[in-house]
């Protein structure tokens, strides 16, 4: 997932929106993260379950 800056006429990136935007881009990655390991979990109990049967 990529998280892209939107533009904006006449701003500055300063220190603190830096921070800002940076710790935006770690949640959403984190959050991307989850939603993998949460999909892959439930694509393996599917298969398991499937196998099973």
């Amino acid at each position: 997932m990529s998280v892209e800056r939107t533009s904006r006429r006449k701003t500055k990136t300063t220190r603190m929106t830096s921070r800002i935007e940076m710790t935006s881009v770690r949640v959403t990655s984190l959050t991307d993260a989850r939603i993998v390991v949460v999909r892959s979990s439930a694509t393996w109990s599917l298969m398991a379950g499937g196998m099973a049967a």
